[in-house]
């Protein structure tokens, strides 16, 4: 491989205390490429690469400590009665429809929208429950850009949460 570096079935190597046995490449661009897994203390097996902006590239199958590894494609936390994002990975802005209804735009869509959404709410009125849905009827449903969350108090009436957190898995 010119201009880059390349190690290949180094058997057994022992660094702090650690044992690999792996191969990967470094090319001439600095992208680092793994074949297999990093052993140390637990895995991450996949055929990725890390590139200099310091992101993951992590192929179908991966496992992390020999299981299966499913990260997050998006995750947020934002402020239920204005839609100030406090924290997100992934998520451009929030979109307020109405009260207790909001739309989590994706920076980066989805391939589809078949994915898994996860999340919690905080009532921000008093200690009773407030609880995070997606919205029914076709009209209200989310897209590959956009994740569709409602937030209900225990009357089954929409309103704003205090808090809301929503993770999208895929």
């Amino acid at each position: 491989m010119a201009g880059g570096f390349q190690f290949g079935n180094v058997p057994n190597v022992n660094a702090g205390g650690q044992t690999f046995d792996e191969k990967g490449a470094l090319d001439a661009n600095g992208n680092f490429s793994i074949d297999g897994g990093i052993s140390a203390g637990g895995s991450i097996s996949s055929s990725g690469s890390i590139s200099g902006g310091g992101s993951l590239s992590v192929g179908t199958g991966a496992t992390v400590a020999g299981r299966p590894a499913f990260f997050a494609r998006a995750s947020v936390t934002f402020d239920g009665t204005n839609g100030s994002i406090l924290k997100g990975n992934n998520v451009s802005s929030i979109t307020l429809y109405g009260t207790g209804d909001y739309g989590v735009n994706l920076s980066v869509a989805q391939a589809d929208a078949n994915y898994t959404i996860a999340g919690i709410a905080q009532r921000a009125a008093t200690n009773n429950g407030i609880f995070l849905s997606a919205p029914f009827g076709s009209s209200n449903s989310h897209s590959s850009s956009v994740v569709r969350v409602v937030t209900v108090n225990n009357s089954a009436v929409l309103e704003n949460a205090k808090y809301v957190h929503v993770a999208i898995f895929a």
